[in-house]
C-alpha cells in the first residue's frame, strides 16, 4: 500500500510549498482510493443495537458467573497503591471503589475521577507531588464498635475504701502496671464507682479479677465471687442492671440491655472465694481492671471471610465477622448517580454495634498522602461527611466531598467528628438489614463548595430511592453485558476477555465526563506513578482499542472529550515551544519559530486540559496516537456530526503541524521524518509515526470529501500522502522485517543498535493497528513480513507490549493456535484475582488486548468483513453482535469447522461486504424473510442495507 502511495506521488512532481488547485478533485479522489481501500467511510447515522433476548442473558449470566474473582482471607493486598490497586473494584465512570479493610475491619475507598490537584508546581515531570493528577479522596469504614470504645479509661474512680496506694483509679487506668489494680480495705461489703462525667451509653463491662494478672498457685482464690452493677444519671438513686454469683472465672464479661447513665458502680458483697483462711480472714475486694463498653457484646462463631467482585452485576459481596458478629454485605455504585450503596445483614443470634466512619485522605496507617491538602470532617444531622481541598495560591483549587447516612436505623447517639473523621454509632438487630449510603460531590477546577451538596443527595435518599437507584444499576450492567458477548470455549480466555470489558465498563462509564489515566478510575494515593496522567503515546489510548469492536464505542467519547479539550494547548506548543522537542533538529531546519496552526502534544496530560507531563521524549507521535481515538469512534458508528464537529478539528492542526514539519528528500522527492520512534529515540521516518501520519491525513481527506469541506489544503494533504515513504524494512536472518525506523538512523533511544529493539515492545508494528495500513486482507507479502517481525522481534512478554502484539499479529493472521497459546500463557503469567493484568507499572491499558480477541473472530479489513480469520480452526466459538467498521453489529457461530448464525445489523445503511464463509457455496442474503440483491465478487457477497435492518446470510 505503502509503495502504490510513493508511486502515485512522485507523479506529482511540485515542491510542498505550492498546489495546483487545477484537477483537484480528480487527483485528490486518486489518492483517497489508494490510501482509504482497508477503512470506507459510510455516511449514514449510526442506528440503535438489535433487540436482546431472555436467552442471550440467562447464557450470560451462566458464563460470568462461572468467573470466579473471590477472596478469602483479610489481608487486601495492594488495596492501597501507586498503581492500579489488586482488591475488589467498582465504579461508574466518575466514582470509583476499592475493597479494603483489615480483619473485622471492612473499608470501602471511594475515588473521584476529575479529583485532580494542580501539584506544587515543581518540575519534577515524574513526581506525583509536582504535576497535575488525580489524588485519593477517601473512603468508608466500618467496624465494631465494642471492641474499641472503653469509656472507662476516660472517668474518674472512686471507691469504698483503698488499701495502701492501690486506689480506685488504678482499675480503670487502661494499663496492669499496677498488677493489683484496685484493692481495698479489708471488709466483705465494698464498692468501685466510675464518673463518666456526663451521660453515656452502657452496654456491656468486663471486670479482670486477681486470678487474670497472676498465674501463681493460690491467686485464683482472691477472684470476686458475688457482684451486681448499678447505672445512675445523679449518683443518688441506682439501678441493678445485673449480677452475678458464685463467680469462680478470672475475668468475667457481661452484656445487658443498654441504658444511659453517668455513674457505674460495682457493688461487691462477696469479694473473694473464702476458699483460703487469707481470703477468709481478710476478704479485699481486688480488681485489676474495669471496663466499661456501651453496647453489648456478641458471642457468635466467626464466619469465614469471603469477598466476591461479581462482575454480572457491578458488585462486592463480602461475608465477615465484626466484633464475633457474622455480617453479609453487598456493595455498589450507582450507574447514573454518584451514590456508593452497602446493604449490610446482620446474621448474628443478638445485636450488633458498629461504626460507620467517613474520612477523607489516604487510607489512615498508609503513606503516599500530599500533607498540603486539607482534610475535614463533620456532622450534619445524622450525616456524617468528609472532605478534601487542594491549598489556596497554586494554578487553581480542587475539592470533593463524601457524605454517608444509613436506613434502616438511626445512629445510637449523636456523631463526633475529629480530623478527617465523622463516625456514626449504630445498632443492629439480629437478621436486620441496613443501608449505607455514600453521596459524592465536586472534582474539576475551583468547584463550589461540594460538602452541603454531598450531605444533601445522602439525606434525601430514601429506601424507596435506594431501591429505583438499584434497579437502574443492574439495568445498567444488563444493557452493558447485552451489547456483545462472545463464547471461545476456553475459560482462561474468558476469564482475561470479561474481567477486562468489566474494567472497561468500572472506568469509562458510557455519558462520564472524566477518562481515567493509567490506573482507571482507582486512585488511592497522592503519589502514583506517572502522575495517574493521560499517557499520550499510547497509554491512554490503548484501553480504548476493544472498546469499537465490542460494540462499546460511547466508552471513547470521554477520552475524546479530553483530547479536544487540550487542543488550545496543543496548538500553543506548536507556536511556542517546538524547540522543546529536539533543539538542535529544530534550530538546525529553521523551526525554532514554531509552526503556527499546528498541533503539537506532550507525553502526559490531564482529563481537564493541563499537562502532568511537559516532556515530548523527542516524539511526535503523542498527538497522532490521540487522533487515532477519534478516527476509529467514527469509523466504527459512522456518526457524521461526531465527524465534522470533532473529527476533523482534531485532524487538521495535526496534518497543519507535519506540512510544515516534514523535510524533502531532494533525490528522492519523498518526504522525510525525523522524530522519536521511542520515548528518548532519534530516528528518520519513524515506523508509527509514519503509519499513523498516513491514517491520519486519508482520513482528513475523506472527512473533508464527504462533509462538503472545501479545505484550501486538501490538495497538499493528498500531496505529502502520495510522497511520505514506504514503512522501514530490512534482512534479518534471510527475512524482510520491520524496523523502528530507516535502518541506521535510531541515533539515541531504543533500538539504536538492532533497528528494532528486539526483545521488547513491538512499536515498529504499530502501522498494523492501529495504524490500519495493513490487515488480514492485506497483500500477503505485507502480511508474511509483520509475522517474521513478530517472531524476530520476540517481545510477547514484555510489559508494554501486551495490548499492542496480540492485536497486530491477529490483524495479520499470525498461525492462530500459536498466537492462542501465546496470550494464554501472558494471561496465565499475570492475571491476578481482581481480573486485570498486573505488571507493576501499568495498569488499564491491559484491558485494549479484548481487540485482538475479537479480531481472532472478526475483522473488516479493505471493506470487507471476515469471520474466524484467526481463532484456531478446531475451536468451537461464536459471537453475538460485535461491531465492525460501517457500523456493523455481526453475529456468527462455527461449530465443527462450519460457520453458521450469520447475523448483520447495518447501523448505517453502509453497503456491505462479507468474504464467503463457505467458499464454493453459493449465498442468499435475507431480510424479513425476503431475498436481498447481491453481488459476487473474488468471493466477497456485497449488498446494499438499509439502517436498523438486519440481514441473515446462509450458503444455499
Amino acid at each position: 500500500m505503502s509503495n502504490a502511495l510513493a508511486r502515485y506521488g512522485a507523479r506529482w512532481g511540485r515542491s510542498a510549498g505550492g498546489f495546483p488547485r487545477r484537477r483537484r478533485r480528480r487527483a485528490v479522489a486518486a489518492v483517497v482510493a489508494i490510501a482509504l481501500t482497508p477503512v470506507a467511510l459510510p455516511t449514514a447515522a449510526v442506528g440503535t443495537a438489535a433487540a436482546t433476548t431472555a436467552t442471550e442473558w440467562a447464557a450470560i449470566r451462566s458464563k460470568l458467573a462461572a468467573i470466579d474473582s473471590s477472596w478469602s482471607t483479610e489481608d487486601y493486598r495492594n488495596s492501597v497503591t501507586t498503581t492500579q490497586p489488586d482488591t475488589a473494584l467498582l465504579g461508574n465512570g466518575d466514582v470509583g471503589v476499592v475493597s479494603s479493610g483489615s480483619p473485622g475491619v471492612k473499608t470501602f475507598i471511594v475515588t473521584k475521577g476529575n479529583l485532580i490537584s494542580p501539584g506544587d508546581g515543581r518540575p519534577a515531570e515524574f513526581q506525583r507531588l509536582g504535576s497535575p493528577g488525580p489524588i485519593a479522596l477517601g473512603g468508608v469504614t466500618i467496624e465494631g464498635a465494642a471492641a474499641r470504645r472503653n469509656l472507662a479509661p476516660g472517668g474518674t474512680a472512686t471507691a469504698s475504701s483503698a488499701h495502701d496506694d492501690f486506689a480506685a483509679q488504678n482499675a480503670i487506668s487502661g494499663t496492669d502496671t499496677s498488677r493489683e489494680g484496685w484493692v481495698s480495705a479489708t471488709g466483705t461489703q465494698h464498692w468501685l464507682q466510675v464518673d463518666l462525667g456526663s451521660p453515656q451509653q452502657i452496654g456491656r463491662y468486663v471486670v479482670l479479677h486477681r486470678g487474670a494478672t497472676f498465674t501463681a498457685p493460690g491467686q485464683e482464690a482472691m477472684n470476686t465471687r458475688d457482684w451486681s452493677l448499678r447505672t445512675s444519671t445523679d449518683g443518688t438513686a441506682w439501678t441493678d442492671v445485673d449480677t452475678v454469683t458464685g463467680n469462680t472465672a478470672n475475668s468475667t464479661d457481661r452484656s445487658f440491655t443498654p441504658t444511659r447513665a453517668r455513674y457505674v458502680r460495682l457493688n461487691i458483697t462477696g469479694p473473694t472465694q473464702g476458699s483460703t483462711p487469707d481470703t477468709v480472714d481478710n476478704p479485699r475486694a481486688r480488681i485489676p481492671r474495669l471496663s466499661l463498653y456501651p453496647y453489648p457484646a456478641t458471642s457468635d462463631s466467626p464466619v469465614a471471610f469471603r469477598e466476591q467482585q461479581d462482575i454480572l452485576n457491578g458488585e462486592i459481596n463480602t461475608e465477615m465477622t465484626i466484633d464475633d458478629a457474622p455480617v453479609r454485605m453487598s456493595t455498589w455504585v450507582g450507574a447514573r448517580s454518584n451514590r456508593v450503596v452497602t446493604t449490610l445483614t446482620s446474621n448474628s443470634s443478638g445485636p450488633v454495634t458498629l461504626d460507620v466512619s467517613a474520612w477523607s485522605g489516604v487510607k489512615a496507617g498508609e503513606t503516599g498522602e500530599d500533607p498540603a491538602t486539607r482534610n475535614s470532617a463533620g456532622v450534619t444531622g445524622n450525616t456524617v461527611w468528609a472532605s478534601r481541598k487542594t491549598p489556596e495560591g497554586r494554578a487553581w483549587v480542587t475539592q470533593a466531598a463524601l457524605a454517608t447516612k444509613v436506613i434502616g436505623t438511626r445512629p445510637l447517639f449523636a456523631p463526633t467528628a475529629t480530623g478527617n473523621r465523622s463516625t456514626m454509632t449504630i445498632q443492629v438487630d439480629p437478621g436486620a438489614t441496613v443501608t449505607v449510603v455514600t453521596a459524592v460531590e465536586g472534582g474539576g477546577k475551583n468547584p463550589a463548595d461540594p460538602r452541603p451538596a454531598a450531605t444533601a443527595s445522602a439525606d434525601r435518599t430514601t429506601r424507596a430511592g435506594v431501591d429505583s437507584l438499584f434497579t437502574a444499576h443492574r439495568k445498567w450492567w444488563k444493557d452493558y453485558w447485552l451489547k456483545s458477548f462472545v463464547n471461545l470455549n476456553d475459560p482462561l480466555l474468558e476469564r482475561y476477555y470479561y474481567g477486562a470489558q468489566y474494567q472497561l465498563g468500572s472506568t469509562f462509564g458510557e455519558g462520564t465526563t472524566t477518562p481515567s489515566g493509567l490506573y482507571g478510575i482507582w486512585t488511592t494515593s497522592d503519589n502514583s506513578n506517572y502522575a495517574n496522567d493521560l499517557h499520550l503515546n499510547y497509554n491512554a489510548i490503548a484501553p480504548l482499542y476493544g472498546v469499537y469492536s465490542s460494540n462499546r464505542p460511547q466508552l471513547a467519547r470521554s477520552m475524546t472529550d479530553a483530547f479536544t479539550a487540550y487542543l488550545p494547548e496543543a496548538k500553543r506548543r506548536s507556536r511556542e515551544d517546538l524547540v522543546s522537542l529536539n533543539p538542535d533538529w529544530v534550530r538546525n531546519n529553521g523551526l525554532e519559530g514554531g509552526i503556527d496552526g499546528g498541533a503539537l502534544f506532550p507525553v502526559g496530560i490531564t482529563a481537564n486540559g493541563d499537562t502532568s507531563n511537559p516532556g515530548y521524549y523527542q516524539q511526535t507521535m503523542n498527538g497522532l496516537f490521540s487522533a487515532t481515538a477519534f478516527i476509529s469512534y467514527y469509523h466504527y458508528t459512522q456518526d457524521r456530526t461526531f465527524l465534522r464537529d470533532r473529527v476533523v478539528p482534531f485532524l487538521r492542526p495535526l496534518a497543519v503541524f507535519f506540512k510544515t514539519y516534514l523535510r524533502r528528500d531532494a533525490t528522492s522527492g519523498q518526504y522525510v521524518l525525523h522524530t522519536g520512534h521511542n520515548e528518548g529515540g532519534w530516528s528518520r521516518n519513524s515506523s508509527p509515526d509514519l503509519g499513523v501520519l498516513k491514517l491520519v491525513l486519508s482520513t482528513l481527506i475523506e472527512a473533508n470529501t464527504k462533509l462538503g469541506i472545501d479545505d484550501p489544503d486538501q490538495e497538499n494533504w493528498a500531496y505529502i500522502l502520495g510522497h511520505l515513504p514506504p514503512q522501514p524494512t530490512k534482512e534479518l536472518n534471510g527475512k524482510t522485517v520491520f524496523t523502528l525506523a530507516d535502518p541506521g538512523t535510531t541515533t539515541s533511544g531504543p533500538g539504536q543498535n538492532d533497528d528494532m529493539n528486539i526483545g521488547k515492545q513491538t512499536v515498529n508494528l504499530e502501522f498494523v493497528h492501529p495504524g490500519e495500513l495493513i490487515g488480514i486482507r492485506s497483500d500477503p507479502v505485507m502480511r508474511q513480513r509483520a509475522i517474521d517481525t513478530l517472531d524476530a522481534m520476540d517481545g510477547w512478554a514484555n510489559e508494554n507490549t501486551f495490548p499492542k502484539s496480540f492485536t497486530q499479529a491477529a490483524r495479520v493472521g499470525y498461525p492462530a493456535q500459536r498466537l492462542v497459546d501465546i496470550l494464554k500463557s501472558r494471561i496465565q503469567a499475570q492475571l491476578v484475582q481482581n481480573l486485570r493484568i498486573s505488571d507493576g507499572h501499568h495498569g488499564i491499558e491491559k484491558a485494549g488486548a479484548v481487540e485482538a480477541i475479537n479480531n481472532m473472530l472478526l475483522q473488516s479489513d479493505r471493506g470487507v468483513m471476515v469471520l474466524f480469520p484467526g481463532y484456531p480452526s478446531g475451536v468451537d466459538a461464536n459471537f453475538v453482535r460485535l461491531r465492525e467498521k460501517g457500523a456493523f453489529e455481526v453475529s456468527a457461530a462455527r461449530t465443527g469447522g462450519t460457520v453458521a448464525g450469520v447475523r448483520i445489523t447495518s447501523g448505517a445503511g453502509s453497503t456491505a461486504a462479507l468474504q464467503n464463509p463457505w467458499p464454493g457455496r453459493t449465498v442468499r442474503v435475507r431480510s424479513n424473510g425476503t431475498d436481498v440483491p447481491t453481488t459476487v465478487t473474488a468471493g466477497v457477497i456485497g449488498w446494499n442495507t438499509t439502517a436498523g435492518s438486519t440481514y441473515v446470510v446462509e450458503p444455499r
